[in-house]
């Protein structure tokens, strides 16, 4: 039943631990992701405070108006970004945890091993998820944090991409109108 190597205690078994078959298909990507954008987003606050502190003096006006509001948009998204993406990777590491619980304890918690009073262990096996289903939920709310961080993400650029917009045609119409307004008759 034991292997023979001392390193190395644990039952032989003819099952090989694999990740859960209903598990989501993404989550290599997603963990990918996460890594990378939470990585590279931490340096963009940084990099947005030099490019404001850089442009600002140039600019005047409702140009100079329109950079602070997209400077200030930007700044948060990348700090909204960053919390999501943080709070995807924390997920998956509870899953992992979960996956390793379950590769550990195939069978799950030994209630008849259990020293505790009959209330206890009653209302501790109603209450205590299986293994199965832990895994099951972490997976399902890494996944929708996820989806969550990437639709954050196509929002704002989305809306980036429109407060560019405005900014640049009220930047260009403006001196229009001002000389529309104030030319005589």
């Amino acid at each position: 039943m034991w292997d023979r190597d001392p390193i190395q205690a644990t039952p032989q078994t003819d099952e090989i631990f694999q990740v859960p078959k209903d598990t989501t298909p993404t989550w290599e990507v997603e963990l990918l992701l996460s890594g990378a954008l939470v990585f590279s987003m931490l340096q963009v606050p940084g990099l947005l405070d030099e490019a404001i502190a850089a442009l600002r003096p140039r600019l005047t006006g409702s140009l100079n108006y329109g950079g602070f509001m997209l400077y200030f948009y930007l700044k948060i998204t990348s700090y909204a970004l960053i919390a999501t993406f943080v709070l995807h990777l924390s997920s998956r590491a509870i899953w992992v945890a979960a996956l390793g619980l379950r590769s550990v304890y195939p069978g799950g918690v030994d209630w008849d091993k259990l020293s505790r009073g009959p209330i206890y262990l009653e209302y501790a096996q109603r209450t205590t998820q299986t293994l199965d289903q832990m895994i099951d939920r972490a997976d399902n709310r890494a996944s929708l944090v996820f989806a969550f961080g990437l639709l954050l993400v196509l929002m704002s650029l989305a809306i980036m991409a429109c407060t560019i917009a405005l900014v640049a045609i009220g930047g260009l119409l403006g001196p229009w109108l001002v000389s529309a307004a104030t030319a005589p008759g």
